[in-house]
């Protein structure tokens, strides 16, 4: 019962704190998932939790965090489920170039960037990881789009609606389908227990259903 009430309090902690930094944060035209990103850093380790007796820990304890994380799970499955609802994959095929340019082009140039920064801190890290598979988790760690982030920000924006809107979100939802096989991958190069080809495989697998679904769904 303690926990159930004190994750009703945090729930209003957490929901009061996010409408306040959004209001400030609206004066500098800053979109509201900055605000909830920011609420969590205020009321955790880094703000609250520093103040004496640590009030972050007494009121997000781990039971209570626990609870938060599930509620958390589900509510994202439910939004990203609502997001990809809206979605009108007929109206993307006239679309299709500027799907693909976007994609491509915004995850090439980060993922670039990443492989090149750790070519450069590489020498400098005390464990010694392999150098393909330290590049390759670098750089997709790097370029990838945070899907619920980003589409919480074209809402907040008013483009959900727009074909700039359309298009950003579509263009993340197919690199989600790819660059989740290639972090797999480079786990599996580091050393984990499945076996790069497996992997490679199961990816190759994935994608390919993937593909088919979408051909078999969207009507021509």
């Amino acid at each position: 019962m303690r926990t159930a009430g004190l994750v009703v309090i945090d729930l209003v902690l957490i929901v009061a704190v996010a409408r306040l930094l959004r209001g400030v944060l609206a004066r500098a035209a800053q979109p509201p998932v900055m605000a909830e990103v920011l609420a969590g850093l205020v009321l955790g380790a880094s703000v609250l939790g520093a103040l004496p007796g640590d009030p972050s820990g007494a009121l997000f304890t781990p039971e209570a965090r626990d609870v938060l994380k599930r509620l958390g799970e589900v509510a994202l499955v439910a939004y990203l489920f609502v997001v990809g609802a809206g979605l009108d994959l007929r109206s993307l095929r006239r679309e299709g170039r500027a799907v693909a340019l976007v994609g491509v082009a915004s995850f090439a140039v980060p993922w670039l960037a990443g492989a090149g920064l750790a070519l450069v801190v590489h020498p400098s890290v005390e464990s010694d990881p392999p150098l393909l598979p330290f590049t390759l988790f670098l750089g997709t760690a790097i370029a990838v789009t945070a899907f619920p982030v980003l589409s919480r920000i074209v809402e907040g924006r008013g483009l959900r609606g727009t074909p700039a809107g359309r298009v950003a979100l579509a263009a993340a939802a197919a690199q989600e389908v790819l660059v989740w096989p290639l972090l797999a991958v480079a786990v599996a190069l580091q050393g984990g227990d499945a076996s790069p080809v497996r992997v490679l495989a199961l990816g190759a697998g994935a994608l390919a259903l993937v593909v088919v679904l979408a051909r078999v769904v969207v009507p021509r």
